[in-house]
């Protein structure tokens, strides 16, 4: 899969900074991308956009040469995508007919693994094919271990903290097997095991997956990452391997990423 970004730009109205300036990116299944740069880059607009939960004010996004804002509603059927606040995605509604892949409406008293075997009901209905129910609890159980949510499967939603929906977000969005993988900051508050379970999910699921997180820390590009987007004041000014990326500083992420923001590193 590819995803292309042409000459992106995103100004809300015209009395406010424009916060995206000519963006362009192609992105290709087979490796990890993060997206990078201090606070205000624009970092979480872009990936509204690519998200289609925004329009650009010009530019074209395209995966697999069809544009996603023209064809939102197909493109919304393959796209996972957590946003930075993602408890903001979780509202109660008992509408059955209101629950979609992403299963952002769902009943307050039911647990993470009721809204799981939804998912896999209605992947089952879509014509994606039924697990069948043993297949179903095994891929459910997996997913609970890895976002550190096993010994919570009796507890309601309704009484998840916001660390718990922050991880239930990506649990779902990822279960629901998308092809596009778009996260917002999602390392924030993770601990050390389930940072390393997710690192390595991510990057399995990236072999046949577009995959792509933004990020302020670069801790987070270290551990996760193949190929980062370093983006400044709503422009691209880096893209490629992290290899690449530091190649003139000895591998240090840190130095690199300092130099090209111009920013003088204090070493301790």
């Amino acid at each position: 899969m590819t995803l292309s970004i042409q000459n992106i730009s995103k100004q809300y109205n015209k009395k406010l900074p424009i916060v995206l300036s000519d963006f362009s990116l192609e992105v290709a299944s087979g490796g990890v991308l993060a997206i990078v740069g201090p606070a205000g880059a624009g970092k979480s607009t872009l990936m509204e956009i690519l998200a289609a939960k925004i329009k650009p004010t010009a530019g074209v996004c395209r995966v697999d040469g069809v544009n996603i804002h023209k064809k939102r509603k197909k493109f919304l059927q393959n796209v996972g995508y957590v946003p930075q606040d993602s408890q903001d995605n979780f509202k109660v509604s008992r509408s059955r007919r209101a629950m979609h892949s992403t299963l952002t409406n769902f009943p307050p008293d039911w647990t993470a693994p009721r809204l799981l075997g939804e998912i896999a009901y209605i992947k089952a209905l879509g014509g994606v094919g039924s697990p069948g129910k043993n297949y179903a609890k095994q891929a459910i159980d997996e997913a609970l271990e890895r976002f550190g949510l096993a010994d919570a499967k009796g507890v309601p939603l309704l009484g998840y903290s916001v660390g718990m929906y922050r991880r239930l977000s990506m649990l779902l969005e990822l279960f629901a097997n998308p092809g596009v993988i778009i996260l917002d900051e999602p390392f924030t508050g993770l601990d050390p095991v389930i940072r390393e379970n997710l690192s390595v999910y991510l990057k399995d699921l990236a072999k046949t997956r577009i995959v792509l997180f933004s990020t302020d820390i670069i801790n987070d590009i270290e551990s996760m990452a193949t190929h980062l987007a370093v983006m400044d004041k709503g422009k691209l000014i880096f893209s490629g391997t992290t290899a690449e990326f530091t190649k003139d500083t000895d591998g240090d992420l840190f130095e690199a990423y300092f130099r090209l923001l111009g920013i003088r590193a204090i070493k301790l």
